[in-house]
């Protein structure tokens, strides 16, 4: 399960470094680079533990290699109908400023660069998998 996490986080931490990257000195991406640093050093699991959810919702987009569909959805719909909190407005509007980003910089991309963000979704459905079943293994 430990080896999981680790990937896990590794490669969310490729992902940000690749939208860095593009978008360098970008207020958001700090943001996101400190956020990052500071769930794995409080707690190690919190990423693999929160994006779970989201990763399964997608899976199948992601399995498919349907990254284009995926990002280029009607993402309003979606957010509108998974973010519920006290914050809602603040959260709706930072999640769909972050889409936005991300759409600009996927169209931006060639297919080359497409592919590897695939791989990296990929990669972390399959080690959210890996982690989920080993941590239910673990309590039978």
């Amino acid at each position: 399960m430990d080896e999981q996490i680790r990937k896990f986080n590794n490669q969310i931490r490729e992902l940000l470094t690749l939208l860095e990257n593009e978008l360098p000195k970008n207020g958001m991406m700090d943001s996101m680079q400190r956020k990052f640093r500071l769930a794995v050093s409080v707690d190690r699991t919190c990423l693999i533990e929160e994006t779970i959810p989201e990763l399964m919702s997608y899976r199948d987009f992601i399995a498919d290699g349907r990254i284009d569909e995926l990002i280029n959805m009607d993402w309003d719909e979606e957010v509108d109908k998974r973010v519920v909190d006290e914050d809602e407005d603040l959260n709706k509007n930072s999640i769909r400023d972050m889409i936005k980003l991300i759409k600009d910089i996927w169209n931006e991309y060639d297919d080359d660069q497409k592919k590897i963000i695939g791989k990296i979704l990929k990669r972390l459905l399959n080690y959210s998998i890996k982690y989920q079943r080993a941590k239910i293994n673990n309590q039978l």
